[in-house]
């Protein structure tokens, strides 16, 4: 045999085998792996779920979930228009959270102070929701008596869905 053909042959001393992978190489691949798999398995969870915007659903009222698409986003304009002209109330700004926090935590609770920046909260809130609510009204008003009749069954469904999309309390 040829020098050469002894260096590519397998060695008792090497193993014989495929080169093994380092121990860190081994422990990234396992790691990707985890992470890939994690991503597969939130996109397919979000999938069966009806995906994020389900979700999102869940959270507005009954009677905003039971909106075609098109309405939805009529009334979402008319939120934005009053926003842009100034018709739309600030909401609760991050130091009035903050305020809120530090009377709450405050050694000496004082109650009318948080109830007055409670109110005022409130107010802000109040005064977003009018301006929603009269938004929606109008584009329910706008509405044939057939689109109104079908929006109301719609809402009848939605009623009667609620609760089955949610887990079951304790």
């Amino acid at each position: 045999m040829s020098d050469d053909m002894k260096t590519s042959q397998p060695s008792p001393q090497t193993g014989g085998g495929a080169p093994k992978m380092r121990r860190g190489v081994r422990i990234v691949l396992i790691a990707s792996l985890a992470f890939n798999l994690l991503i597969v398995g939130l996109a397919v969870g979000a999938m069966l779920s009806g995906g994020p915007k389900a979700h999102r659903d869940m959270r507005l009222p009954a009677h905003v979930r039971a909106l075609d698409h098109e309405d939805r986003r009529a009334i979402g304009r008319g939120i934005r228009a009053a926003h842009k002209d100034g018709r739309l109330g600030p909401r609760a700004s991050s130091a009035q959270t903050r305020q809120l926090a530090d009377l709450i935590e405050a050694e000496v609770f004082d109650r009318a102070a948080v109830a007055t920046l409670m109110d005022e909260i409130e107010a802000a809130k109040r005064s977003r929701f009018e301006v929603a609510r009269d938004v929606w009204l109008g584009r329910v008003e706008a509405m044939s008596d057939d689109e109104r009749a079908a929006y109301a069954e719609r809402l009848r469904e939605v009623l009667a869905q609620k609760g089955k999309d949610r887990p079951k309390r304790d």
